[in-house]
């Protein structure tokens, strides 16, 4: 399948940065907000519970802020179409097969 966009190796290396730059940024929300809002009262202490609520929030928020991005025309169109395949083929792995275990 062939996908017209800006073209460049160097754009779609910028527009990954931009992606993992603010996908870290989710990520460290995501365990700020589980550790001192979500469950404050309620000691959970397994590392593996809070880094499974990070990453699936951190691929929530990514994939609305790839819709942002679809909008506003911010990323090349071969950066969004990799990101979109990527964040869903992660969110299903996650909720298929991570998550029920």
């Amino acid at each position: 399948e062939q996908v017209e966009g800006k073209g460049g190796g160097t754009g779609l290396v910028y527009d990954q940065v931009i992606v993992l730059f603010s996908q870290l940024c989710f990520f460290m929300f995501g365990l700020v907000f589980f550790r001192y809002k979500l469950f404050k009262d309620y000691e959970v202490k397994g590392i593996l519970v809070q880094s499974l609520f990070s990453a699936v929030f951190t691929l929530g928020c990514s994939m609305f802020e790839l819709v942002i991005f679809e909008i506003t025309n911010v990323l090349s169109l071969e950066s969004r179409l990799f990101n979109w395949r990527l964040d869903l083929y992660l969110m299903l792995i996650c909720l298929i097969f991570i998550l029920p275990e």
